[in-house]
């Protein structure tokens, strides 16, 4: 049976046409109802039928991407469980943990984490001429444009934040650190307003992480 697509089956149908009549705002983005499942329930019942679970959208999305971008962590939960990429990049060159990086969901990213997602990817891409002028093609590459990695993406949201951004900027970068997800040439626990709380987490570190 084709990875590309899901069967036919009755039961399929029906949780298609379910999926098709309550969400379908997301379906303008193309993709797989497995893209367009809201509950955990829904992820299994349409994976255990056949959908392929890294299938992309138009905008090269797996449903774990879409998942994570919506926070729904049950959902990334049971895609990456039932082994869905992680480390799969979208059009742009992210992978799952730059999307719940820039989310800001401090429990999606231990999530993915768990999943042994790689902290070390960036996200950087090349714009082909097609796609500059007729937006037809975008290749992830890392030797033209110099991509940002998890951690990297994370310091720059956290910089960025104020107060009318309610995520929790730092929880990520800390449950980042923790893992011994650092990169680039700065030390974090020397980071004006953030060192006692790096200095912290780095004295509970096992010996491999710090």
């Amino acid at each position: 049976m084709p990875r590309s697509s899901c069967p036919a089956s009755e039961d399929f149908r029906t949780s298609f046409l379910t999926v098709l009549l309550f969400f379908f705002q997301d379906i303008k983005h193309g993709g797989t109802p497995l893209h367009w499942a809201k509950s955990k329930e829904m992820v299994v019942a349409l994976i255990e039928h056949g959908c392929a679970v890294d299938a992309r959208n138009f905008n090269g999305k797996t449903a774990l991407h879409v998942a994570v971008e919506y926070e729904r962590l049950e959902c990334a939960v049971a895609l990456a469980s039932h082994g869905a990429g992680v480390d799969e990049p979208d059009a742009e060159g992210n992978t799952a943990l730059h999307m719940a990086v820039a989310q800001g969901s401090v429990a999606v990213v231990r999530a993915l984490v768990v999943f042994d997602a790689a902290t070390k990817a960036t996200n950087a891409v090349s714009l082909t001429f097609e796609r500059f002028f007729f937006r037809l093609e975008i290749r992830p590459t890392s030797s033209l444009q110099e991509g940002l990695t998890p951690w990297e993406l994370a310091e720059k949201k956290a910089d960025e934040s104020n107060m009318m951004d309610f995520k929790d900027r730092e929880g990520v970068l800390y449950s980042l650190f923790a893992i011994g997800a650092v990169t680039g040439n700065s030390d974090p626990t020397e980071k004006e307003g953030r060192s006692k709380e790096f200095k912290k987490i780095k004295k509970s570190l096992t010996p491999q992480h710090r």
